[in-house]
């Protein structure tokens, strides 16, 4: 009585009974957060990505490749491309950057392709032994990497635990499961990489030689090319520009250039 009796509008009903259906689900996460229940040299406040995510911000560090522009094959290996979807240039730093253990935030607008991102990062991260916890506000973000996984062969990894709507005996039968798979012996891996890193070199040495300026007026393969697709095979629409270093429509008379081949 002496605890309510200052507060407006509240008042104690001794013989008065409320029944109504009360949910606990987030009643754990409360106690999670709670300071006092925190074991001894285990606090909350005190793991690494907490405190520099709320309090002393992360360290800087050197990013993989220096900007977009770069070529990232010389600082990738293929050995280290442990993808099972489909990853660009921009994926694939991203990926190399967290398998390397760099704390960063991937943004972009939808159909960009995040969920494969996510996808190769958590396999990318099962490749090296760790432990990946995903977590993402709605449902159907779960469902798709988790189906992307699968149709990798790779839905052994992956144990679904939807909050309070997982189902007990699912979830144990998901782990008798995964318990008795049998590793299956890769063969061949070996020199499928070496294969793969020798097609990549081949592959880049002819855009190199393609795009390398050549004497003596420093134009490339690729723009002397362009030029005799335009001036040989002319359409209707074509507009017979000549030759040039910067890839531009010559502003006056001077820019013209003969060359011979």
């Amino acid at each position: 009585m002496e605890t309510v009796a200052k507060q407006p509008r509240w008042e104690v009903m001794p013989d008065a009974m409320v029944l109504g259906f009360f949910s606990f689900a987030k009643y754990l996460m409360y106690r999670d957060l709670d300071p006092d229940l925190w074991p001894e040299g285990a606090a909350l406040d005190e793991h690494p990505l907490v405190a520099a995510l709320l309090r002393d911000g992360f360290p800087v560090t050197e990013p993989l490749v220096a900007d977009e522009t770069a070529s990232i094959d010389p600082v990738i290996p293929p050995i280290a491309l442990n993808h099972v979807v489909d990853a660009d240039s921009s994926q694939a730093v991203a990926i190399a950057e967290a398998a390397g253990g760099r704390t960063l935030v991937v943004k972009g607008p939808p159909g960009t392709g995040k969920s494969q991102t996510i996808t190769n990062i958590i396999a990318a991260a099962v490749a090296r032994g760790k432990k990946v916890l995903f977590v993402a506000e709605k449902m159907a973000a779960l469902d798709v990497v988790y189906r992307r996984l699968k149709n990798a062969d790779l839905g052994a990894i992956a144990l679904e635990l939807h909050s309070s709507k997982a189902n007990k005996r699912s979830v144990l039968e998901e782990l008798r499961r995964t318990e008795a798979l049998v590793p299956r012996p890769v063969r061949g891996e070996a020199a499928t990489i070496e294969s793969l890193g020798v097609a990549r070199n081949v592959l880049n040495d002819h855009a190199n030689r393609l795009h390398a300026p050549l004497p003596p007026h420093a134009f490339t393969a690729y723009q002397i090319l362009g030029h005799l697709l335009r001036t040989e095979q002319p359409t209707k629409t074509a507009t017979r520009w000549p030759l040039q270093r910067h890839g531009r429509p010559p502003n006056g008379r001077n820019a013209r250039t003969r060359f011979a081949i």
